[in-house]
């Protein structure tokens, strides 16, 4: 029993890791009396921890150490046990001690130091506030994995470390013995740890960052002795990027008075600049003249401080008479000169501004000039349409091909005459015409089985060498198969578009907005000829005209400057690859003319040509004239027809694009054709049409060469057919050598195409011209638009719009549903693929689909840029321009915007009309068939097709065999029929 009391009246800290090792002091009365003591600490959770007890000779304190714990939490209650008998309990106030989260390292500001030490690093990480003697330790990379030891022969360097916040500390290196192991460079290894109580994580971090912390040479200074004064200071030495790397604080450079005694009173900062391995630099400041000599001193860290020498200020020579005259004289040399400079100067800048300004008044000139040529092309063109659209009028209707030949057209393009296609002409058997006759009725009855159809289709699709074309091909015939039942056809057409949605929309590689936009299945394919069967109607009542005078008024806006009748580049293109970039002297020439025609009205007509054309240009645009709006085909061969000059004296000259009085073979092999400007021919000429037999009978004294080649070897139209200079068959031979190929050109020799000569007054920045396109582009402006409007108006010209079209959109909207897509943009795409894209955009590309016409290959030209236009006006992306667009997005960036917003509303007002029912469709497509069943030859479509039956025989069969439905029907007993009945090549 003791004699003295114990009691307990406080703690040194009351919070710890949850690692333990929280050196923890016991203060009070007799708390450390007696042979055997225990401190146990009671967890709020019941759980009672023994502490480790350190040794203290202090009778009123009790030091322990605390154990670990799993996890964050609180101390209830701390019990001092004395002899195993006595407990002395602390009050709940003084045994206020809480777990805490165990404090982390996350990084250091820098993992270097020097031998000296002094630096002070920064240390980031959590919780550091719990820790009650936060320490650092550095070991040689060679004790890295040993357990310390106060035996070890190399023990670690440990120093303390402040924590000036919860999240830092800050730690001040020591000096490093100079016996721990060095690498070549002489940088020491180490590890290095934190010691934070009982926190193991903190520890040996070499190993866990896999780093090292580097201890790197004291840097070395080469002695300054008495170096002149600059304000720059350069001190050279070795190990500089150890004071100045990326991590280390760099040294401070300071100046002070030589010999004061205490020079912190007298230095001033010398500021670094820059550090180099040997080098550093520093600016210095402004020093008081009366010292001559200063110290120079380094310090890095708080332990090293280094003098590397002295910098003298040197004193101010004085400076002779005569040489401060003579400066004076030079500046008053300098300032007479620089006046005379300012006064040239200014004027030059006189002369350079009224230079400006004409260049400025040129450019607006210029801009009012093409201004100007726009309106009057336009105001002429304006008339011109009205005229032609009398003419239209007057010969009752445009040259519309017949529905068969317009189908064949944009079924199967490739055909140089849609009369080439079997579906075009009857089937000729040489033998056994019946047998022949039943496998088609029979491979009818079976195309016309849904289930053979579509098992057909699926079949060859999935076949490897089932090409792109080749589905092309297939869907076309079908479509030509099924149209005297379109009913049949749409059935089919929807199923098909169903399955490729589908499939679309499984397939994560595939986008959802390319649907429909490539012709590369059947159903694309089939798509496309559902709409050219259905949309011809509405073609010839609504669309037609807008589209045949957007072609007329291109072409006669080309006739009305030079167009190279061998490369086709015309001055008035819209589009800038058949751009002409030269400067062309020409003049515009009325001719009177008869026709050639003799049952024709006599009076004279006349026609409007340059005299920079061609003889062939110059017939074209007579035959033109003559054959105004009516069909290409009714209009005679060109190369049948010769060009007469009727001089007023009645002698006829016979014009050719190369009379060799005119057209000679030039050094580089080149041979210009004849233009009417060789011969002279003068305003209001008159000119005759003969046919070339007529003039082969009459003139006997006609030369050969004259009358063989009276219409050129040249096969271009009035607008430009391109010949090609190094493929065609054409080309002039030199007389004098058939082996040497001559190369014609018009207005641009092929050596003058692509290079740009200097010295030329005739050429200029080529980019100049492309203010021609703005100015055709503004005289066909309103054309394109009354195009684009009447295709994207749901009522136009009393029209209503075509049923197909807002049935096709109405199952694209189904199936959108269908499939849970509410993204406008994918459903906006589906439509513009479907119908503008896939068939819009190949009739504005190609009115000779619908027309009876001739579009020669600047024409083409230019209608690609009217249909890139109307691509560009359906898509939903955004529309930017940059210096790399190409001139026609360039020319058209105003109305774009316009367009898009015309087709958002076209498709917004076809949504919004009532729906139509299936009955309602199946009646327009019955009579869609009525009127058109006999306008193929269906017999020969079905015929093609099985040719890929013949190609894909057993692969077809098998897919039949594995259907269901084809087995109950016998549909492979039945195909086997039809192949032993066709299989016996009797057609021719």
């Amino acid at each position: 029993m003791f004699t003295q009391v114990p009691s307990i009246s406080s703690l040194s800290t009351n919070e710890g890791p949850v690692s333990g090792g929280t050196r923890v002091t016991l203060h009070g009365e007799n708390v450390n009396i007696g042979g055997e003591k225990m401190v146990i600490m009671k967890l709020s959770n019941g759980v009672e921890l023994n502490c480790s007890l350190v040794t203290s000779n202090n009778t009123n304190e009790m030091v322990f150490l605390t154990p670990q714990v799993p996890a964050a939490i609180y101390v209830t209650e701390i019990t001092l046990r004395l002899d195993d008998y006595t407990d002395i309990k602390t009050n709940p106030s003084s045994a206020e001690f809480y777990y805490r989260a165990d404090s982390t390292v996350t990084k250091l500001n820098t993992y270097h130091g020097i031998v000296s030490g002094g630096t002070t690093l920064t240390v980031d990480g959590s919780s550091f506030n719990i820790i009650q003697e936060p320490r650092m330790y550095l070991e040689p990379v060679g004790d890295m994995t040993r357990t310390r030891r106060a035996t070890d022969s190399t023990p670690p360097k440990v120093f303390a470390c402040s924590t000036p916040d919860s999240n830092h500390l800050k730690c001040e290196l020591p000096t490093i013995p100079r016996s721990w192991p060095a690498d070549s460079n002489g940088t020491i290894r180490c590890n290095y740890g934190f010691i934070l109580d009982g926190i193991q994580e903190t520890q040996d971090l070499a190993t866990k960052n896999n780093n090292t912390f580097n201890i790197g040479k004291d840097p070395s200074f080469k002695v300054l002795d008495g170096v002149p004064l600059a304000e720059i200071l350069k001190i050279e030495g070795e190990n500089f990027l150890y004071i100045g790397g990326q991590d280390i604080v760099q040294p401070i450079v300071r100046v002070g008075v030589a010999g004061s005694g205490d020079k912190s009173e007298t230095e001033l900062d010398c500021e670094v600049t820059t550090i180099q391995d040997k080098l550093l630099y520093c600016d210095m400041p402004q020093l008081d003249s009366t010292y001559k000599k200063y110290v120079v001193t380094v310090y890095y860290g708080s332990i090293v401080r280094e003098e590397v020498g002295t910098v003298v200020v040197a004193s101010d020579p004085q400076l002779p008479t005569l040489t401060i005259v003579a400066i004076c004289v030079s500046c008053g040399v300098i300032f007479v000169i620089v006046i005379i400079t300012i006064v040239v100067l200014k004027c030059r800048l006189s002369r350079t501004d009224q230079g400006m300004k004409k260049l400025q008044d040129k450019m607006d000139n210029l801009e009012m000039t093409v201004a100007k040529e726009c309106k009057e092309a336009f105001t002429e063109l304006q008339t011109d349409m009205t005229e032609m659209t009398a003419d239209i009028q007057a010969l009752h209707g445009l040259p519309f091909y017949e529905y068969n030949r317009y189908c064949v057209k944009v079924l199967f393009p490739p055909l140089q005459s849609e009369y080439e296609h079997p579906v075009m002409r009857p089937l000729e058997f040489s033998e056994d015409r019946d047998r022949v006759e039943r496998g088609i009725r029979e491979l009818a009855y079976l195309i016309n089985n849904k289930t053979f159809l579509l098992t057909f289709i699926r079949t060859l699709e999935q076949q490897q060498k089932f090409t792109v074309w080749d589905r092309v091909e297939l869907g076309s015939l079908i479509s030509v198969a099924l149209q005297p039942n379109m009913e049949y056809h749409t059935d089919i057409l929807k199923t098909l578009l169903a399955e490729l949605i589908e499939r679309t929309m499984n397939n994560p590689k595939k986008e959802a907005k390319i649907l429909l936009r490539r012709s590369e299945s059947v159903a694309e394919k089939m798509l496309s000829n559902w709409f050219a069967f259905l949309l011809q109607k509405f073609l010839k009542e609504c669309a037609g005209e807008p589209l045949y005078l957007l072609f007329r008024a291109i072409k006669q806006q080309l006739d009305k400057g030079p167009v190279d009748a061998v490369t086709s580049d015309a001055k008035y293109s819209l589009n800038e690859e058949k751009l002409l970039r030269q400067i062309v002297e020409c003049r515009p020439i009325t001719l009177r003319f008869r026709s050639p025609d003799a049952h024709a009205v006599q009076d004279p007509q006349t026609v409007k040509v340059l005299d920079c054309d061609t003889i062939s240009q110059a017939i074209d645009k007579i035959l033109d004239i003559l054959y105004r709006n009516a069909p290409n085909s009714s209009k005679p061969d060109r190369d049948s027809l010769i060009l007469e000059w009727v001089k007023p004296t009645g002698e006829r000259v016979v014009m050719t694009d190369d009379d060799p009085a005119f057209s000679k073979v030039e050094s580089d092999h080149c041979k210009r054709l004849v233009t009417l400007q060789c011969y002279k021919i003068t305003d209001n000429a008159t000119v005759a049409l003969t046919p070339r037999h007529h003039v082969m009978d009459s003139k006997s004294s006609l030369p050969k060469h004259d009358t063989s080649s009276s219409s050129g070897n040249y096969h271009g139209s009035a607008t430009g057919d391109s010949l090609s200079r190094a493929n065609s068959t054409n080309n002039i031979l030199d007389p004098a050598s058939t082996k040497q190929k001559v190369l014609p050109y018009h207005l641009v020799k092929p050596s003058e195409a692509d290079v740009h000569q200097e010295g030329d007054r005739n050429k200029m920045v080529s980019e100049i011209y492309l203010t021609r396109l703005l100015a055709t582009k503004g005289t066909l402006q309103q054309f394109v638009d009354d195009l684009f409007e009447t295709i994207f108006s749901t009522t136009h010209r009393g029209s209503a719009l075509p049923l197909a079209i807002k049935y096709m959109f109405d199952f694209l909207d189904d199936q959108a549903l269908l499939h849970n897509i509410g993204n406008v943009d994918v459903i906006h795409c589906w439509k513009s693929n479907s119908l503008p894209l896939k068939f819009w955009v190949s009739v504005i590309k190609n009115p000779d689909f619908v027309f009876d016409i001739h579009k020669s290959n600047i024409v083409d030209a230019c209608l690609s840029v009217v249909a890139q236009i109307f691509m560009d006006s359906c898509s939903t992306s955004e529309y930017r321009l940059g210096k790399e667009s190409s001139s026609s997005k360039l020319l058209y960036a105003k109305d774009i915007p316009k367009y898009r917003r015309l087709v958002e509303r076209y498709y917004s007002d076809i949504k919004s009309m009532p729906a139509i029912s299936d009955h309602e469709m199946a009646a327009v497509l019955a009579e869609e068939s009525r009127q058109h069943r006999n306008e193929f030859n269906n017999s020969a479509a079905i015929f093609e097709l099985h040719k890929y039956i013949t190609s894909y025989k057993s692969e077809i069969m098998d897919a039949l065999k594995e259907d269901e439905f084809a087995r109950k029907n016998h549909l492979a007993e039945r195909l086997f029929d039809v192949n032993n009945l066709l299989n016996i090549s009797r057609l021719t």
